[in-house]
């Protein structure tokens, strides 16, 4: 009979030492993420900064672009509103009286082929095109 419990007794306390010991790793394994997370966090948070920044750099600057966009336009045509969000996305508003000779020039210009016409308004002498997109 004690043979028999000796025998059940070694996987028996085997299981529970396991069980105990991966209970302390778990604990000490919160524990040192607790004191490495914001270590971590401010790591990705640096990296995701170079990113944005890096994403900035290689963009044409804002000048650049309005000078490519006063060469493409028509005589006629006046720039009336630019805006670039801090994705590198452009919002543009120009007036012109004729909105289709506009959209001709633009597309000419590779540079400025991803601007899209998301809509027009009339002002008091001339259409305003509103275009939209990214350049290069």
């Amino acid at each position: 009979m004690i043979v028999a419990l000796l025998i059940a007794a070694g996987p028996l306390l085997t299981i529970g030492g396991a069980h105990i010991l991966s209970e302390r790793h778990r604990v000490a394994t919160a524990r040192i993420e607790a004191e490495v997370a914001p270590r971590i966090a401010s790591t990705a948070a640096a990296a995701e900064a170079r990113a944005q920044m890096g994403a900035v750099l290689k963009r044409r600057t804002l000048g650049a672009t309005i000078e490519t966009l006063a060469r493409a336009l028509p005589a006629d045509a006046t720039l009336a509103r630019v805006e670039r969000n801090a994705q590198g996305r452009l919002a543009l508003e120009v007036a012109t009286p004729d909105p289709d000779k506009l959209r001709a020039a633009l597309r000419r210009v590779p540079a400025l082929a991803r601007l899209r016409d998301t809509g027009q308004r009339q002002a008091d002498a001339a259409m305003i095109v509103l275009l939209e997109g990214t350049t290069e």
